[in-house]
């Protein structure tokens, strides 16, 4: 438990540690996604969110003062985005139990040199390869809706949370400052969008609006460079210009009026709304398929211009309270 010596140690050594030099070329070189800035950003964020003592404190007093030491949890971790599986287990092993993690592997580098750290300075944490047919107590497992089907299938005996596909949105009015309007950048393409937590689908009460985000955005020298990326815009470019779709062009992304979030990268899609209750019944009418609503006005699932990326311990992914779902086992 986080009252415990060792895992008092554990935090004051994980929130001082980098990562090594080496370790992140081989990232890059598994995952061509993982640039060293997104690495940085995406382990600066873990450090700074989730090995505050004070922000521990206050989120763990909230449940129940036990150990769960002797259960054994699965995790099968996604690799969309650096390090996306550690919030699982740092939730395992501040919960006591012990994690039997089947790493993703396009994130197999990072992750596995962050277990072995967390080993090296508390060896009485247990974290494990999952293995077939492993005797569990219960399952966390984080994947496309494809894969949820199998992981429902081949844990279906035992208590479990199934993650699948999410999108994230924002709501515009218009009235936004251009530093919020800058942040929202951040919301959309850090990690080259590839988070569920990414704003792929953008709001607006007047489509004036969206030309004036886009320039503002270019003239602030905004801009993405990877290889990847780039290709996937031209591709969707040179899709929408053969089926006559009209479409505002940021240079490296695209963005066309659609009822529904973008699925791809480089290209987002918005629709216009006449009133906050519009967008609300939208919004409730697909919540097993939001994750956050980035927004000025008081929406579900609402966080701050900015703040997408950069979640709180509390901020469960899916809305599934994990530890309380441990508590309850």
């Amino acid at each position: 438990m986080f009252n415990d010596e060792n895992q008092l140690m554990l935090i004051n050594t994980l929130k001082d540690l980098d990562i090594p030099y080496g370790i992140l070329k081989q990232a890059e070189k598994e995952n061509p996604w993982f640039t060293e800035r997104e690495i940085c950003t995406a382990f600066e964020a873990i450090k700074k969110k989730f090995f505050d003592k004070k922000k521990l404190a206050e989120w763990l007093n909230t449940y129940p003062h036990k150990s769960l030491q002797g259960e054994q949890i699965g995790i099968i971790m996604a690799g969309n985005i650096p390090m996306v599986g550690f919030f699982d287990l740092w939730a395992v092993i501040l919960s006591g139990a012990e994690a039997y993690v089947k790493l993703s592997s396009k994130d197999t580098v990072l992750m596995q040199w962050l277990i072995d750290q967390i080993k090296q300075v508390n060896r009485t944490v247990i974290i494990n390869p999952l293995q077939p047919n492993e005797q569990l107590n219960g399952i966390i497992a984080t994947g496309s809706n494809n894969a949820n089907r199998y992981f429902k299938s081949a844990y279906r005996d035992i208590p479990a949370v199934f993650r699948g596909n999410r999108y994230s949105v924002s709501v515009l009015t218009g009235e936004e400052s251009p530093e919020q309007l800058m942040d929202l950048w951040e919301d959309v393409f850090l990690y080259y969008g590839l988070g569920c937590r990414n704003v792929s689908h953008l709001f607006v009460p007047e489509e004036h609006i969206l030309e004036s985000l886009v320039q503002q955005w270019i003239l602030a020298g905004k801009q993405i460079t990877h290889p990847m990326f780039l290709h996937n815009y031209l591709q969707n470019q040179a899709i929408m210009r053969m089926e006559e779709t009209e479409y505002l062009d940021g240079g490296y992304f695209t963005l066309s009026q659609e009822e529904h979030p973008s699925l791809g990268l480089s290209h987002l899609t918005y629709s216009i709304y006449r009133s906050q209750e519009e967008v609300i019944t939208w919004i409730r009418q697909r919540q097993d398929e939001i994750q956050c609503v980035v927004s000025n006005l008081s929406l579900p699932y609402r966080v701050d211009f900015g703040k997408s990326q950069y979640p709180e311990l509390w901020d469960y992914p899916d809305h599934i309270d994990l530890m309380k779902f441990l508590y309850t086992l």
